[in-house]
């Protein structure tokens, strides 16, 4: 993980997944692709924030990430 980036500050860690961006699924939902980029584009609110649903790479639980956007 890059130091001081978004996702290192929301807490994110490598090998975690990203399972839900607001709300909406990312990655292969029943055959279709939902492209993480494209949701963090179109999901994040007028400052840049988002939400994310995380499945954590040690525990495996999943856990909320609130994560600001750099422009």
């Amino acid at each position: 993980m890059v130091a001081d980036t978004p996702a290192d500050r929301a807490g994110l860690e490598a090998g975690d997944v990203i399972v839900a961006v607001n709300g909406f699924q990312v990655g292969i939902v029943n055959g279709d692709h939902y492209d993480c980029g494209y949701e963090f584009e179109n999901r994040a609110d007028t400052d840049g924030n988002v939400k994310l649903l995380v499945q954590d790479h040690r525990t495996h639980g999943l856990v909320n990430l609130p994560m600001k956007l750099e422009s």
